[in-house]
């Protein structure tokens, strides 16, 4: 009996142990800190690489819903990627708190450029200042600009590309494709669990929405606890160490 008490014990710390928050310093420790990114830049990047790790991306904000997504994740202890606007749904000089918390608690920004245009169909120009601008007001912020970015629409073709690779921005693109936008959240559901069921595991969401906030967000966090993945920032999956993840370069269109 005593054997079995303590064989039952050792099941439970076990399971225990599984079953709790990632901390990602533990993945961080494996990826080197002095050496520069291995992320390619200037191509769509479509999935994770860093194996039983999700990537939670939301897109769009900042806006009044974003706060509540990252008490959510941190709930659950886990952490997302937001690729942020300047001027969108809300204006991000408004933000300066979410923005510093983001970076306080270890979640990933990124950029969506200045007001969500589609790159194919603006001028080299127009298309390097919707990005030069997001990083001037950043930096203005929060001291720093991303180096990873969202286009927005995932609107790209092989000059928008070169141009992306020529102010050296990694390119996120997706391969779960929750819909969210169109506001059914028991779709966007079914939709998440099929393609996370195929070994999908680079998330598209926005967190503008009160139901992918409410309802899609919860309900993805269970089903990635129940497949006992790790879900971490877009960086993070691909092996890239934080450190890599800003810049504080001064550029001018």
């Amino acid at each position: 009996m005593r054997f079995g008490s303590a064989l039952c014990a050792l099941s439970t710390m076990v399971a225990t142990a599984v079953a709790s928050p990632l901390d990602m310093s533990l993945i961080e420790s494996r990826q080197s800190s002095g050496s520069a990114s291995k992320v390619p830049t200037g191509i769509n990047i479509m999935k994770c690489t860093v194996a039983n790790t999700i990537a939670l991306t939301f897109d769009d904000g900042p806006y009044i819903y974003t706060e509540k997504a990252i008490d959510t994740l941190n709930a659950a202890g886990m952490k997302g990627t937001f690729f942020f606007n300047g001027l969108n749904w809300g204006n991000i000089n408004d933000y300066k708190p979410t923005l510093e918390r983001m970076l306080r608690e270890k979640h990933q920004i990124g950029s969506h450029t200045w007001n969500h245009p589609y790159l194919t169909q603006v001028t080299k120009s127009v298309a390097r200042a919707q990005m030069i601008k997001v990083e001037e007001h950043l930096l203005k912020l929060i001291g720093k600009f991303p180096v990873y970015m969202r286009p927005p629409y995932l609107d790209t073709n092989a000059q928008v590309l070169g141009y992306l690779k020529e102010l050296d921005y990694r390119v996120i693109s997706r391969d779960v494709e929750t819909n969210d936008w169109q506001k059914n959240p028991t779709a966007s559901i079914a939709a998440f669990i099929s393609s996370v069921n195929a070994g999908n595991r680079l998330v598209l969401a926005h967190d503008v929405h009160k139901e992918t906030v409410e309802v899609l967000l919860p309900a993805m966090i269970k089903e990635i606890q129940k497949r006992g993945l790790k879900a971490v920032t877009v960086g993070t999956c691909l092996g890239d160490h934080s450190n890599n993840w800003y810049s504080s370069v001064v550029r001018k269109v």
